[in-house]
């Protein structure tokens, strides 16, 4: 009895899934953002990075 079951589970990892590649297909594309890489010494007084930030958020 413990032979088959090890048999039915080492057959049952060798077979490959069979939906898991067209569900993959399905999945709509995740939404693309943008990404503002400021360091530490960002100012109030400094416009063209503040300026893109408003612009890319919309």
């Amino acid at each position: 009895m413990r032979m088959s079951i090890l048999k039915l589970c080492a057959l049952m990892f060798a077979m490959p899934p069979g939906d898991a590649p067209a569900a993959a297909q399905d999945a709509p594309p995740a939404p693309r953002g943008s990404l503002v890489i400021i360091g530490g010494n960002l100012r109030p007084d400094n416009a063209d990075v503040w300026r893109r930030v408003v612009q890319l958020a919309g």
